[in-house]
Order: C-alpha cells, then sequence, then structure tokens
C-alpha cells in the first residue's frame, strides 16, 4: 500500500465524507421537524422570555403577543399559521 494521496485529498484510511446516517430501520428519513411544539418570544408587557399561548389572551393583549412572536420567529409554524388565520379573516365570505 502506497503512502501516495489520491487526487481528492483523502489519504487511504481517511473518509472524504463527513455526513453521518443512522438507519434504524423503523423511522422513514426526516429533513427537519415538521411541527415545532412551542415558540420562545419576548413577553410584550415585560420584555422577558415566555412560551404562552396568544391564543390564551383576549382582543387587544392578544393581537400584541402574536406581533411579538411573529417577530421573534418568523419562520415557525406556528407564526406562520397566525398569518394564515389573520389572512383568511380578510378574505370575504361567499355567500349563500
Amino acid at each position: 500500500m502506497s503512502n501516495e494521496r489520491p487526487e481528492n485529498g483523502a489519504s487511504n484510511n481517511e473518509s472524504t465524507h463527513s455526513t453521518v446516517v443512522f438507519d434504524f430501520g423503523f423511522f422513514p428519513p426526516l429533513p427537519a421537524m415538521i411541527r415545532q411544539l412551542s415558540v420562545a418570544y419576548p413577553d410584550p408587557n415585560t420584555g422577558l422570555l415566555t412560551n404562552d399561548d396568544p391564543q390564551g389572551y383576549e382582543g387587544n393583549e392578544r393581537e400584541r403577543y402574536e406581533d411579538s412572536l411573529i417577530a421573534a420567529a418568523p419562520d415557525s409554524g406556528y407564526a406562520q399559521g397566525i398569518i394564515a388565520s389573520r389572512n383568511a379573516a380578510l378574505l370575504p365570505r361567499p355567500q349563500q
């Protein structure tokens, strides 16, 4: 066996890949977490982190909590759900 390195620069004992894949045979591969269980965001009253459900509040206070969550974690499923429900509320209702 020679000590010359192959063209890719790895030695004969080195792997050129750093990806580790675990295959347990009973879980399908998941690209990412599908649903986030909770989101930490600043409480609009105190500025301290909270994970309160904005739906536990009513009126303007609920909107402030929703706005704070959306600003802190806009890519979370929770924020996207809030935005989708707000957009749905803006759509005209079909007449019967």
